[in-house]
């Protein structure tokens, strides 16, 4: 199953539920020698007005 979200998309989302991007992680999923790899990193580098949220 491929699953995918824009920043936009996960910045609105948040938005609507009222959470803070400080505690909002997002995750890249990658292969590593044919096993998962998953990075993940807190959504607190953008700013809503440059997405017109």
């Amino acid at each position: 199953m491929d699953v995918s979200a824009t920043t936009i998309e996960i910045a609105k989302h948040y938005l609507e539920l009222g959470i803070s991007t400080e505690k909002t992680y997002v995750g890249s999923m990658s292969s590593l020698n044919g096993n998962p790899q998953i990075n993940w990193a807190l959504l607190e580098d953008w700013e809503p007005a440059l997405f017109n949220l």
